[in-house]
């Protein structure tokens, strides 16, 4: 996800749910989601040669660490999970109503 701003990146959510192996740009938004070389791998914003290190840092790692990497990221996105951020609202919801 090279991008300059970013939010909440729900992609990248997806994408680490998925195990997927993830390169994104180093803003609030991507590092608020991504540890960089523990669930993924942050580049400079707007550095190409960051990025091409990252990339080949990415393709080198073993198996076992590429795993590694995308089970860590798996468990890291949990707390995000729709059901979850719901269950949150409504606690939040419910505690401001009984207030009133």
């Amino acid at each position: 996800l090279p991008s300059i701003r970013e939010g909440h990146p729900q992609s990248l959510i997806e994408a680490l749910a998925r195990k997927k192996l993830v390169i994104a740009s180093k803003n609030p938004g991507n590092q608020d989601i991504i540890s960089n070389n523990k669930t993924g791998f942050l580049f400079q914003t707007e550095n190409e040669k960051d990025l091409a290190e990252k990339i080949n840092q990415a393709l080198s790692l073993k198996i076992k660490d590429k795993d590694k990497i995308k089970n860590k990221a798996q468990d890291s996105v949990k707390h995000f999970s729709w059901n979850l951020i719901i269950k949150k609202l409504e606690k939040l919801i419910n505690k401001r109503n009984s207030r009133t």
